[in-house]
């Protein structure tokens, strides 16, 4: 029960009829939960590759979405991605610090 609520699409509610339009996920993720599904991501990597595909969703969403930025800034999704990042100091490798800096460089082009 409770209202029609949609992943991916815009709900028409006719006689139990629904039309689905697909959009980017990065429209989309606040209505699963924002950003703090992608540090869940991060949160419950547990190899390289969990952490690789959590940052570099982190790295697109952040880099293509001011509103995820905002929000990040917000909540201090960014003290929390790096605390993240520290206990799970095992798993970095090259690729994912490559990442990590992209990530500071997108927050800081966005303060100049």
């Amino acid at each position: 029960s409770g209202p029609a609520r949609s992943v991916g699409a815009v709900v028409c509610g006719y006689s139990g009829i629904r039309t689905f339009e697909p959009q980017p996920l990065r429209n989309l993720l606040s209505a699963v939960g924002g950003t703090s599904v992608v540090l869940g991501l991060v949160a419950m990597a547990t190899n390289v590759d969990s952490l690789y595909a959590a940052m570099k969703a982190m790295v697109c969403i952040v880099g293509n979405n001011i509103r995820a930025l905002k929000e990040m800034e917000r909540t201090g999704g960014f003290q929390l991605l790096g605390m993240l990042i520290r206990s799970k100091s095992h798993l970095v490798n090259s690729n994912i610090l490559h990442l990590t800096f992209t990530l500071v460089g997108t927050v800081d082009s966005e303060h100049e």
